[in-house]
């Protein structure tokens, strides 16, 4: 694979859906495929799957109705029922919510096999050799996920921004940048307390949304969050805050001395007390957070997007390295894709994984 398929969607929410499930119809039914298998082999049934999946429709359509009705598009252009194509928004949290009886530790397991989840970073524009910010993420999911991959631009017929994104064909939100010159990437963070209320994979594509991380934190502030997420958003002007969204609580980071980076564990004081991470899993996130602010740091003032092309594809300290390997881990996890974003520009460079081992394509929102 060279460079992703790249698709766009233009119009109503439920004519966009439905261009989506009409044009990768294949890949949206192979992707639903991995999430119900998955499901099963947790001893999920087909019928249990739905139901858990239509637990979450009321958020959706009480905090986004324009998402809600996009999905119901998916499902009608991809053959596939509505919630099947909600359960492809859902798929850690179906298996990971605890729907279990009280006391089953079954909804912490699960979790504990999802493996650390991407790095991130976003560079102020005063690190960078022609001043204008970057930001960016390793995207590290199953291997099979590689093969879902697309690049896909969605023009709306209303006054919504239009959005340039990465994601798995059928998933309406993961990472990208929008004609807002927002840009928005997000990593996996383990805590407890997961419940039916709005996905993580979401909280993207609703902060991308909005025009400034001011207010993409005022949209997403009132959300009743489902699961936990790490999600960094930077604006055209360069501003950038990395949210820390709990279930119920909220770490802020500012940047430092203009540059943000994390991978899966806490680094806010206010909500270190809900780290899961430990051991060999802890050690892990901490090493990549470590190299990413070291390669930062060692170009501070002259970065350019080709140095953060470098940074992804480092191997240094594997298996614990930024650029995940299918093999690094006990799991088939692997960097499926890599993405970079110089937002004010509206620029959004795309490899597949992992990214020492591809090229990257420029997109552009024009």
């Amino acid at each position: 694979m060279n460079e992703f398929p790249y698709f766009e969607f233009s119009g109503s929410p439920e004519q966009i859906g439905e261009q989506h499930g009409e044009q990768v119809r294949g890949l949206v039914h192979q992707h639903l495929e991995m999430a119900t298998a998955k499901l099963r082999k947790s001893e999920i049934d087909g019928p249990e799957q739905r139901r858990r999946a239509r637990l979450y429709m009321p958020y959706i359509e009480e905090y986004a109705p324009k998402f809600a009705a996009e999905i119901k598009g998916l499902a009608r252009g991809a053959d596939i029922t509505v919630e099947e194509a909600y359960m492809l928004q859902l798929r850690a949290e179906l298996q990971t919510t605890a729907f279990d009886a009280e006391g089953s530790t079954a909804a912490a397991e699960a979790r504990e096999m999802i493996a650390n989840e991407c790095t991130t970073f976003a560079i102020s524009g005063d690190l960078t050799a022609d001043g204008i910010p970057i930001a960016g993420q390793n995207a590290d999911l199953p291997a099979p996920t590689r093969d879902l991959g697309i690049v896909m631009k969605i023009s709306h017929d209303d006054d919504r921004p239009d959005i340039l994104m990465l994601t798995p064909a059928g998933q309406i939100s993961y990472i990208g940048i929008s004609g807002s010159r927002m840009a928005a990437f997000a990593n996996f963070i383990n805590t407890t307390g997961w419940r039916a209320g709005y996905p993580r994979y979401l909280f993207s594509r609703t902060a991308l949304e909005e025009e400034s991380v001011a207010a993409a934190r005022k949209r997403l502030a009132p959300i009743r969050r489902a699961s936990s997420r790490n999600l960094i958003v930077m604006d055209g002007s360069g501003d950038a805050v990395d949210l820390e969204l709990a279930v119920e609580r909220e770490g802020v980071i500012e940047p430092r001395d203009g540059v943000i980076a994390h991978s899966n564990h806490f680094l806010c004081a206010e909500v270190q007390d809900l780290e899961q991470a430990k051991g060999d899993r802890l050690q892990n996130s901490c090493t990549r957070y470590d190299r990413m602010t070291e390669l930062i740091e060692s170009k501070r003032g002259s970065i350019t997007v080709e140095d953060t092309m470098t940074f992804f594809r480092d191997r240094e300290h594997a298996p614990d390295a930024i650029c995940r390997h299918e093999g690094d881990g006990p799991t088939d996890y692997m960097t499926f894709a890599s993405v970079i974003a110089r937002p004010s520009t509206g620029e959004l460079f795309v490899a597949p994984g992992p990214p020492d081992q591809h090229e990257y394509t420029r997109y552009t929102l024009n």
